[in-house]
């Protein structure tokens, strides 16, 4: 919260308030009286708060507070996975947003965020299709497109805090826990961190965008669901389409790995480790599977 100033973090915070009574007690756990519900109660408290808060030091910050820490994962193959832990604030003021974003997706007949094989099946029978995959994506797409993404549904605040949320705060290095003097502070340039609310749901969404822009650029005039998303998981089942969108993600630098991307001209795809293969779903990937997919793909 503090990394804002008071009139933007006012206007901004009051939009992802939850409603609820404050009982200010007399210091003896007695309440006074029950206050207004809702955002009634949230002005009162930042009136209360942001005056002494400005006047003893908002105006002479030299550093950001400190938002959380990184994590580390170990994952397959000798790959390690960087993940935020954040700070609870942060995620008490971002978990409307999240739950917003929740129900977005879970009505989009071709996000498999809830059903993974549900925009899959919708791909069955299907000839052209482009499988392609996404290097670090949550790293590199940029986070000021999914920033201006939410200004344009909830207005330039909103956008403008989050898009700060997720690029100029600091995080601190795992060394901190176990040696605090080699310690270092991190900040996102670029893409966002995981595991703060909204984030990843805000990527996917930014990723539908793209998409949705992609087919606008070839199909004005006509709704276009042939495709499916899964996170950093897409699935094209359209050539020109596929062209578009590939050209809009080697202009926001080129995320698409194309030696490891799937194009097939007879039905077969790979999405969240599953694949189509002659109209049938196969959900484990073996030697065989994968033998297959190269033959056809060729």
């Amino acid at each position: 919260m503090t990394l804002q100033k008071p009139e933007r973090m006012l206007s901004v915070a009051s939009l992802l308030y939850h409603p609820r009574v404050h009982l200010p007690t007399d210091g003896y756990d007695n309440p006074v009286c029950p206050l207004k519900e809702g955002l009634d109660g949230f002005n009162w408290l930042m009136d209360l708060l942001i005056p002494p808060a400005q006047q003893l030091w908002w105006d002479y910050m030299s550093t950001r507070p400190e938002a959380g820490r990184f994590g580390l994962k170990l994952e397959g193959a000798g790959k390690v996975r960087t993940f935020a832990i954040p700070n609870p604030i942060f995620q008490r003021l971002l978990k409307p947003l999240h739950d917003w974003e929740m129900s977005v997706l879970k009505s989009l007949r071709t996000d498999g965020t809830f059903d993974q094989l549900r925009p899959l099946r919708r791909l069955r029978g299907k000839k052209e299709i482009y499988s392609f995959d996404l290097k670090a994506a949550t790293d590199m797409l940029p986070s000021v497109l999914t920033g201006s993404m939410l200004a344009g549904i909830f207005g330039d605040d909103l956008g403008h805090v989050w898009f700060h949320m997720m690029n100029q705060i600091a995080f601190w290095s795992p060394e901190r826990t176990g040696n605090p003097s080699k310690a270092r502070v991190y900040r996102f340039t670029r893409g966002q961190p995981l595991r703060y609310l909204s984030s990843w749901l805000s990527f996917t969404l930014t990723h539908h965008m793209v998409v949705w822009l992609a087919a606008y650029e070839v199909y004005p005039s006509k709704k276009f669901w042939d495709y499916a998303i899964l996170g950093d998981d897409i699935v094209i089942a359209d050539k020109r389409v596929a062209e578009a969108y590939m050209r809009i993600m080697d202009e926001m630098g080129g995320v698409i790995s194309i030696q490891k991307s799937l194009i097939s001209h007879n039905g077969c795809c790979e999405f969240a480790k599953r694949f189509i293969i002659d109209n049938h779903i196969d959900s484990k990937a073996d030697l065989f599977d994968l033998l297959c997919l190269w033959l056809v793909s060729c």
